[in-house]
């Protein structure tokens, strides 16, 4: 802040940096400006009525062009310390809503900024999202698919038909024996039940 020609006291970076980490203005405000007065409200019926009272002094101290700027600065220096964590995490699961919320704030960042944004990002990310099922309206039937398998009739080791279905292991309902599917060759091989 000093190279850009601003100072900055003790105070104001406090303030400023509390707003930054995500405490409401007022109360960054109260804790910083008036720490006693704050202090004697804190947990009281007195609280509300005590910082509503400093919520119009919160929001210009906030406005001015010295917080204003250092706001950006220590958001900015934030923004860039979280991604270099994030991306030293080793070993880490996402769940797929993890995954889809990840994928929608970069379209929503990428849709907000369509200048320096191309135009592949923002349909790749779309049909990513699409494919996720994010995407979907009120009706979601179209994510729901029902595989009905083929059904062929087959003569069990035992002498007697039964019905077995292409992709699935099927056991014979007369002498128990098991049928397993090898997709690789699409043919069903008897288990043995004892060795």
């Amino acid at each position: 802040m000093h190279t850009r020609g601003v100072d900055i006291d003790e105070k104001q970076y406090l303030f400023t940096l509390a707003c930054v980490l995500g405490e409401r203005k007022e109360v960054a405000y109260a804790m910083i400006y008036h720490t006693a007065d704050f202090k004697k409200a804190l947990d009281t019926e007195n609280e509300d009525i005590f910082l509503s009272e400093l919520k119009s002094d919160a929001e210009t101290k906030s406005q001015q062009q010295e917080e204003k700027q250092l706001f950006e600065l220590l958001q900015s220096d934030l923004q860039t310390e979280i991604q270099a964590k994030a991306m030293q995490l080793k070993d880490y699961q996402f769940t797929t809503g993890q995954v889809i919320q990840i994928l929608q704030n970069l379209l929503h960042n990428r849709a907000t900024d369509l200048e320096s944004s191309s135009v592949r990002d923002i349909i790749s990310l779309i049909n990513t999202l699409a494919a996720q099922g994010a995407l979907q309206s009120g009706d979601n039937f179209g994510s729901h698919f029902i595989h009905i398998h083929d059904k062929f009739n087959a003569l069990c080791v035992c002498g007697r038909e039964i019905d077995v279905f292409a992709g699935m292991d099927c056991t014979c309902k007369f002498c128990h024996q098991v049928y397993h599917w090898v997709e690789e060759e699409r043919r069903f091989y008897p288990q043995p039940t004892k060795l």
